[in-house]
């Protein structure tokens, strides 16, 4: 039995949570409260689990999609003292298994080196196959 909820609406008390779970990650701790509600608002989907028990925010997701062509996935996390129990993988299946996935024809995100096997188990790959590495402007 999950030990855990889904839901795609985050309250103002979640959205304060995710705001600590991004404090708390190397590649999200500059983000401010804005930006998170700007990310919430923007955003095509996301995807979060809620402990069924302390009702707290314990894992999240989020994608931006044409619901055809292309996704990108964003900001995987699950809370620290939840992490080696599965909530990673059920998180990218929900994901995957969105309705607004089911038509997509390509998902990308960029990881950090020590997380490739964990989303090679998913399918993920480096493999462009005829197309050429992203290109990227910072602005």
């Amino acid at each position: 039995m999950k030990e855990y909820y889904v839901i795609h609406n985050l309250n103002r008390s979640q959205r304060d949570e995710l705001f600590e779970l991004y404090k708390k990650e190397w590649w999200t701790s500059d983000r401010s409260r804005e930006d998170v509600d700007n990310f919430l608002k923007y955003s095509t989907f996301y995807i979060a689990f809620i402990d069924k028990c302390s009702q707290e925010l314990i894992g999240f997701s989020r994608v931006l999609t044409d619901t055809i062509g292309l996704a990108y996935i964003y900001d995987v996390i699950t809370r620290e003292d939840h992490r080696k129990q599965g909530l990673g993988c059920e998180l990218i299946e929900e994901t995957l298994n969105h309705s607004l996935m089911n038509d997509v024809k390509m998902v990308e995100l960029v990881c950090h080196d020590s997380m490739c096997e964990f989303y090679h188990k998913f399918g993920f790959s480096a493999d462009y196959q005829d197309n050429r590495v992203p290109m990227r402007l910072y602005k």
